[in-house]
């Protein structure tokens, strides 16, 4: 039970930009747990930073670019993170 007035807890942030770097610095499983992926959800997300855009990742897996992007919107929900570019400006 949790004591009034404390806020639930959350999952951190994403890095400010999802590079390699940042991705690769925890191990899969680590990230799978903190934001409760399923082992889908983040194979798709390694083979994303790994190999790279939604056409590369679904001829890597064998799978349909559709379920790829499907698995993304779930990783982005899960995540927090957005589909759009961080601006450089």
């Amino acid at each position: 039970m949790r004591a009034a007035g404390l806020a639930p807890p959350t999952r951190p942030p994403l890095p400010c930009s999802c590079t390699r770097q940042h991705w690769t610095a925890l191990p899969p499983k680590v990230i799978g747990k903190l934001y409760k992926l399923t082992p889908t959800e983040l194979r798709v997300l390694l083979a994303i930073v790994q190999v790279g855009g939604v056409s590369e990742v679904a001829d890597a897996l064998g799978i349909a670019e559709s379920t790829v992007r499907t698995h993304l919107l779930r990783l982005f929900a899960k995540t927090g993170a957005s589909a759009n570019p961080i601006s450089s400006s």
